[in-house]
């Protein structure tokens, strides 16, 4: 959702239809009551955003090699999985 938003503002389909393709070949996970538990003991311990929250319980629990974020506050929670952030 949140890298539709940037293409959806600026009125740039071109980019939205890269970021289509992309998501086309990816794999939907599901969101489990554990991930949704992990994410609320996330927020509360490292007091990070609840989207951030959400992303980072749904890759831990899944097993996610790697967490990519655009906010390097989100490297604290991340313990156990690789981060990279992007400005």
């Amino acid at each position: 959702m949140e890298c539709r938003v940037g293409a959806l503002q600026l009125g740039d389909m071109e980019l939205l239809g890269r970021y289509e393709r992309l998501f086309a070949d990816m794999s939907v996970l599901p969101m489990t009551p554990s991930i949704f538990d992990r994410a609320a003991e996330l927020r509360a311990r490292y007091r990070i955003k609840t989207p951030d929250a959400l992303h980072l319980a749904a890759a831990l629990e899944h097993g996610c090699d790697e967490f990519w974020t655009h906010d390097d506050r989100v490297a604290s929670a991340a313990t156990g999985i690789a981060v990279r952030a992007f400005k």
